[in-house]
């Protein structure tokens, strides 16, 4: 039985009504990469890009190297990396938890690294996120027992295909680690932590070719395993916190599995008609942020007047790299769906 979108959104709507408030639940604090990020990346960028352009008007300086707005808005939706909200928006709405600062606070940065990358280009990386939140909240130290803490990170880390397989991700595990024991010293009792769909899946892996495709799922699936293995022996060792996973490949395979009743009509490419090879690097080179890149060239594409698909919500990928909207929806109701069977609200 197929599945239209009309009925779906308004049926995930009306089973998680704003009504059913997060009884046990005060606060989402969340920490990541673009997948997440809702319009962090975007504001410090526009942010740049504004200073830059007066010292150019006023002073003459630097005009030749004006820095970009990233994600440019449109073609992406008010500075996600996608069509529409990310889906921890969509959660924070179903639980009431929307206020700013007080209920609702998103660290996650578009091009976020959780253990490698250049320096200059990670922008805000995992460590960072989270020690910018213990600084600016530390005033609630020890007071966070109902709160949420969400992390979802590494894909950065992957998309260029490091070749030491066991390093790299024995070193993202590690950071993500890292980072839980420093919430839990701050007084976190309650996790969500998510896995990594296979990102050889994505058109920008399938235009690497197939090696490189296979190189990036072996790594995803390595890395989603020392992370089970991870966070099994954390629950062991902190029996007072709660750990949850969500297997974010699994439910990304479903969702490939059985398109046709989420109404997919195309798995595979981007919502837009450009032709990449003719646009994309030579090569990925080591360290490489593949999410900031990518949004930037949908973005001159867009200004090229390449066409966005006419049916975004039927699409999978809204660039090479990320999600449409819909599917950050549907991820957002099976969040909801984990959180209510582990009575979390």
């Amino acid at each position: 039985m197929k599945i239209y979108w009309a009925t779906l959104i308004s049926s995930f709507f009306l089973f998680f009504l704003p009504g059913a408030h997060a009884l046990h639940l005060q606060k989402i604090v969340i920490f990541g990469d673009s997948l997440s990020d809702n319009g962090n990346l975007y504001m410090a960028t526009s942010a740049a890009a504004w200073t830059a352009a007066q010292l150019c008007e006023r002073f003459n300086i630097g005009c030749d190297t004006q820095p970009p707005v990233i994600p440019k808005s449109p073609p992406y939706y008010e500075g996600r990396f996608s069509n529409g909200p990310v889906w921890i928006e969509y959660v924070a709405q179903q639980l009431n938890l929307t206020q700013s600062v007080t209920q609702f606070s998103d660290f996650a940065y578009g091009g976020a690294f959780a253990a490698s990358g250049d320096p200059i280009e990670s922008v805000s990386n995992i460590d960072l996120q989270v020690q910018t939140y213990l600084n600016l909240y530390r005033y609630e130290k020890g007071k966070v027992d109902r709160y949420l803490f969400v992390i979802w990170a590494g894909g950065n880390d992957y998309l260029n295909a490091p070749r030491d397989s066991e390093t790299t991700t024995t070193l993202v595990v590690n950071a993500i680690q890292t980072e839980i024991h420093e919430l839990i010293r701050f007084g976190a009792k309650q996790f969500l932590i998510l896995n990594l769909p296979d990102l050889g899946l994505t058109p920008f892996s399938r235009a690497q070719g197939p090696l490189f495709t296979q190189h990036v799922s072996e790594l995803i699936a390595l890395h989603n395993q020392k992370l089970q293995a991870m966070l099994t022996q954390e629950s062991k060792d902190h029996t007072g916190v709660q750990f949850i996973g969500l297997d974010i490949l699994q439910y990304s395979n479903e969702l490939f599995t059985h398109a046709d009743q989420y109404q997919f009509t195309n798995i595979k490419d981007p919502c837009y008609a450009g032709n990449f090879s003719l646009q994309a690097p030579a090569a990925v080179t080591p360290k490489e942020n593949i999410s900031l890149k990518e949004a930037q060239l949908t973005a001159n594409l867009t200004a090229a007047d390449f066409p966005i698909c006419n049916d975004p919500d039927h699409y999978f990928y809204w660039d090479r790299v990320h999600p449409t909207r819909v599917v950050h929806q549907l991820l957002a109701q099976y969040a909801l769906t984990t959180l209510k069977e582990k009575g979390v609200y």
